[in-house]
């Protein structure tokens, strides 16, 4: 029952038709295997990121004492643009490394990584460009209606904490609240989207059909399936461990697996991730 009402509502919001061909088959345990690998590069490019940053800190610092330079480090420190600057190079030098990683693996089953990740237009191509524009552009926003609906009758009812990310933004200024806007806006859903969504999501898909699940109980509720196990681990993987923000991002992550997989495209969920994204910073940023 739910799942029909979860379908039947999908369908209202973002069309009837799934665009997303299985792109690739892997068992589970490769699966698991490759992206807890992809986990671990992760983590440890973030760390290394995060050791050099204080290296490079420290020395200038002594640098800055010892020749009486008066470097403004105090002042970048204060205003936040270190931290912005740190968290932009871990961020993009970690998921930039898992993507690397990914699309290596990827390649390895003999198909065009972009064709695998759906990272195009095919399912979406209409006869102008301005149609093919309406077509990218028009499951996003829906979703995100869709989203910010249920997103305020959550608050409604309960009280929900701000993300580390949100306290972390609220703290900045100037350059530095604009790099942060940027690395939120445009490196996060392209980096998230590829590993969430084009890789995870895609694998639990196929794994899933071709299983017992999809044996049992049709494609559909394997669809599903994956979207609902690829949508925990994307809420988890935020490590955000307040009960209602994990409910939000496993929200989230539902929708923009289901916008990928029935717009056949992963630059849908890519714009909706970015949406929901600068709305997010442009709400720190007026409240500042």
């Amino acid at each position: 029952m739910f799942a029909t009402l979860t379908h039947r509502l999908f369908d209202f919001v973002l069309g009837r038709r799934s665009r997303l061909p299985v792109n690739y088959l892997w068992s589970a345990r490769n699966t698991l295997k490759v992206f807890l690998l992809a986990g671990l590069i992760l983590f440890a490019a973030t760390f290394i990121v995060q050791i050099v940053s204080s290296i490079i800190l420290s020395w200038l610092h002594i640098v800055s004492n010892e020749y009486a330079l008066h470097l403004p480090l105090k002042e970048l420190e204060a205003s936040g643009f270190i931290t912005s600057v740190t968290l932009l190079v871990s961020f993009v030098f970690g998921f930039g490394e898992v993507t690397y990683y990914l699309c290596y693996e990827l390649r390895q089953t003999g198909q065009n990584v972009l064709d695998i990740l759906a990272l195009n237009f095919k399912a979406s191509a209409r006869k102008t460009k301005l149609g093919t524009v309406w077509a990218i552009i028009w499951r996003p926003i829906a979703a995100y209606i869709f989203f910010l609906g249920g997103a305020i009758l959550i608050g409604l009812a309960f009280d929900v904490p701000e993300q580390d990310t949100i306290e972390t933004a609220k703290n900045l200024r100037g350059v530095a609240f604009l790099i942060f806007s940027l690395s939120a806006i445009i490196a996060a859903p392209i980096f998230e989207e590829i590993v969430f969504r084009g890789f995870l999501f895609n694998a639990l898909r196929g794994n899933f059909r071709l299983g017992k699940i999809g044996q049992l109980f049709g494609k559909t509720i394997a669809d599903y399936s994956a979207i609902v196990l690829s949508a925990i681990i994307f809420a988890l993987g935020h490590m955000q461990f307040q009960l209602v923000t994990i409910v939000l991002l496993f929200f989230m992550g539902c929708l923009l697996a289901e916008v990928y997989r029935r717009s056949g495209s992963l630059y849908c969920a890519i714009i909706l991730h970015a949406i929901n994204n600068g709305l997010t910073s442009l709400t720190v940023y007026l409240g500042q």
